[in-house]
């Protein structure tokens, strides 16, 4: 059984929100979260959600993995893991922060290298950061490489970029047509891609027959060198996602929509859009891959720009 999926995701999501955030996590906090997101019927003994929230309570193992801060932080020494990270206590002993094998080792979760999970420690009082961790601006201005466009003055090598507005005005059409002639090297909006693009498009919104219709209108051949991901949890994936990125040689992904590949469940979060663009980021660092994140937004909804344009 795989035990983050459906309600099971969303309720450990609110858990680990709580806890990042500073705020008190149990039952009551956690329903009261379920009630908001309307994961749950405010009082409701017997609703499902609440029902499911009990089950996983019930289900932790007897023994606590892990019932005191100081095991939290010696399970950190051990795995190099920032404390903050971790769910410190375990308060229904969680999969999000490990499992128990029978032989009583605890395996716990890894994210993406460079998202805040390495622990520094014994540094010298005289560090200055000159061992590369701090670069000079001679040395930012001394690398002249010259970084040629994939797309007009838009779309670079490594660039990030969000796509906002309100619902139903043709993003998605938008990015489909821009996908298209990228793969195709073909002009878009009268002007030309520098090279063909190999693409890799997560559509989680699109049903299959729609999407089939949309690339009909829009094309008469298949390019092969665009590939579709109609599931993608960017975060849960995310070494699949990588493998794939680098085994296909990928120069452009498109996330379509942000609140479903990213599973979020709070658009006014700023932790839950910097876990977002350190993930995006991640992938983008080791590949080399632009990457459109297409949005909606609401009104009386926050979002944040992430579009890295070159000056």
């Amino acid at each position: 059984m795989n035990d983050f999926t459906g309600i099971n995701k969303k309720i450990y999501m609110i858990i680990d929100t709580l806890k990042r955030t500073g705020k008190e996590c149990n039952f009551n906090t956690i329903s009261d979260e379920m009630v908001r997101f309307g994961l749950a019927k405010d009082g409701q003994g017997s609703d499902p959600g609440l029902q499911r929230l009990t089950s996983i309570i019930e289900s932790a193992p007897a023994e606590p993995m892990l019932t005191i801060d100081e095991d939290i932080e010696a399970l950190c020494q051990a795995s190099n893991i920032v404390p903050s990270n971790v769910l410190s206590p375990l308060p229904i002993g969680l999969m999000l922060v490990g499992t128990k094998k029978k032989d009583s080792t605890l395996t716990v979760p890894t994210s993406p290298k460079g998202i805040g999970m390495t622990l520094d420690t014994n540094i010298p009082e005289d560090y200055d950061g000159s061992d590369g961790w701090v670069i000079s601006c001679k040395e930012v201005m001394d690398n002249k490489i010259v970084i040629k466009s994939l797309w007009a003055d838009f779309i670079y090598p490594g660039s990030i970029h969000y796509i906002v507005s309100e619902t139903s005005l043709g993003k998605t059409t938008l990015c489909y047509n821009l996908a298209l002639c990228g793969a195709n090297g073909t002009e878009f909006v009268d002007i030309p891609f520098s090279k063909k693009l190999n693409v890799l498009y997560a559509d989680l919104e699109t049903s299959s027959n729609l999407r089939s219709m949309k690339m009909n209108r829009i094309a008469t051949e298949a390019p092969p060198n665009f590939w579709f991901m109609p599931n993608l949890n960017f975060i849960t994936n995310f070494n699949r996602l990588r493998m794939v990125v680098k085994n296909r040689k990928i120069d452009l992904v498109v996330a379509d929509t942000v609140n479903e590949v990213f599973a979020t469940l709070d658009e006014d979060s700023n932790s839950e859009a910097n876990r977002q663009f350190a993930f995006a980021k991640s992938l983008r660092d080791e590949f080399g891959c632009s990457i459109v994140l297409r949005s909606d937004v609401n009104s009386g909804h926050q979002t944040f720009h992430a579009a890295t344009n070159p000056a």
